[in-house]
This record gives C-alpha cells, structure tokens and sequence, in this order.
C-alpha cells in the first residue's frame, strides 16, 4: 500500500493528474493479480508463522472468495481453472493455511467518518484519498459493496457465515477504549504466539546491555584514574625527590658558606684580638 500510495503522489506531480478517479484508473491492479498476490504474501513464511494484519481488503465479499477459499484437492485434476472461468465457490473450502483468526470491523456513520478526516492535518492526508470529497466517494462505493440489501452479502458476513464472529469498533470510539476492545477480542482463545520477541523482552535485553556497557565504561575509567594516580604520585615523589636534592644542595653550600665565615673572623681574631689580650 505505501508503494502505490508513493507511485501514487509521483503520478499526481509528474503527469499533472487532479482527478482521483484518473489517477485510480492509471493505478489500478487487476483484480485477478491482486488475489494472487494477496495468497502469495499471506502464504509467505512471516506470514504463516508470525501472523498478519490485513488492513482495508478484502474490501468485498467477492475478494474475500477469492483469497480465503481454496479449490479442494481431488486427486485426479487439480488444475486451477482459468481466469475466464465462472467459479463455484460453492465447491471450495477455506484455506486454513491462511485463515485469519479475527475480524475487527471498523464502522461508523457517513458524517462521522468525514468529520474525522477534516481533522486531520494536511501532511497526513496529502497524497491520500482522506479528503471530504474523495471519502464521499468511497464510502459511496464502500456501502454499494457491503450494505446493499439487492448486492452480495458484507465482507464481514463472508467470515461470520464461517463461524468467525468479527468485533465492531465505532469510528466515535476513545482510542484506548477501542485498543482494549480489540485487544480482549483478539485474546479471546488465548494470546497469540507469533514466535517474535515481544518487547519487554526487547527492553530487558536492551538493559542489559545498557548495564553491560556502563560496567564496561566504568571498569576502563576506573583503570584511567587508576593509571593517572599512579603517574601523578611517581611526579609528585620525582618532584620530592628533585626538592629534597636541591634543599641538600642549599645547606652544603651553606655550610661551606659559614665554615668560609667563620674561617675569616678566626683569622682576624688571632691577629687582631687574641695579641692585645695576651699583653
């Protein structure tokens, strides 16, 4: 959906296209390709093994056929039959491989959903059909398809004729009551197991890491002032040393100063004093 929503935007820039009903008609999958398409992905291992959430399609009753149910095998001939070829859906079962285990129903009134789209910003809704005039348009062909009492029974009816009791959420709904909703619904049989990490064990993980590098971190600053102690005492006892040297240094200079001195007035006294003292 994001690819042809991106092709989409390119299409409306390049080509100069306004009309959404130009830009579908250049846009538009054929139907065959998309069912097709549709099995191929939800037969995809991710699928199969971790589950799906199928948003907006099927959008028919039809397309619902189509990709839900499967043509028995018979053993003799299990050709599928051509694209041309009326189907009997009448003799096919449903494809349990890919069947879903929920339907969640969003629904609401014309004039509700619309007020909602108004609301939302212009950078949400650009490139998008979420505008009064193009959402007139598909819930047009949205209750044409699913509420027409003379047309094919809902999308919804598809599943709840195959014992699969789909949940109605009202578009006025508060966001949290509604997740919880569908939250319980989902939950019904049991949790689901989609055999992915859930995310508190992702966070978990993500502590322990965070923990495991914190340690890491303080053991190496640790070692760093440890090392940068070890080289400030070498420097300080380098620089005791060099003091202690230079002080010893001071005091045999000194010595020898007093020892000069004191050689002096020893002279001076043994001609000048100790003379007039012995007369």
């Amino acid at each position: 959906m994001l690819l042809l929503k991106n092709m989409r935007i390119s299409l409306k820039r390049k080509k100069k296209l306004t009309s959404p009903e130009e830009i579908e008609a250049k846009l538009r999958v054929p139907e065959n390709f998309m069912y097709k398409l549709a099995k191929m992905v939800l037969n995809s291992n991710d699928c199969r093994n971790r589950g799906y959430i199928l948003d907006s399609y099927p959008r028919t009753f039809k397309d619902a056929q189509y990709i839900y149910l499967k043509r028995p095998k018979s053993g003799e001939d299990d050709e599928e039959p051509a694209e041309e070829d009326e189907i009997n859906f009448e003799e096919y079962v449903e494809d349990m491989d890919i069947w879903p285990s929920s339907v969640i129903v969003m629904d609401g009134k014309d004039e509700d959903l619309i007020t909602r789209v108004r609301d939302l910003s212009e950078e949400e809704i650009d490139g998008t059909h979420y505008n009064p005039k193009d959402m007139k348009r598909r819930l047009k062909s949205y209750r044409e398809a699913n509420n027409n009492p003379q047309g094919d029974p809902s999308v919804h009816a598809f599943f709840k004729e195959r014992k699969i009791s789909p949940i109605t959420i009202k578009a006025l709904d508060k966001e949290e009551i509604a997740i919880e909703r569908m939250k319980i619904y989902i939950e019904r049989n049991g949790k689901p197991k989609n055999y992915m990490t859930f995310e508190q064990d992702m966070e978990a993980k993500r502590i322990e890491t965070e923990k495991e590098r914190l340690k890491i971190k303080k053991e190496k600053q640790e070692k760093e002032e440890l090392k940068a102690e070890k080289q400030e005492q070498e420097l300080r006892k380098q620089k005791e040393q060099k003091d202690k040297l230079r002080i010893n240094e001071l005091l045999e200079k000194q010595k020898e100063s007093l020892e000069i001195y004191s050689q002096s007035i020893k002279h001076y006294m043994m001609e000048n004093v100790v003379p007039i003292l012995t007369e």
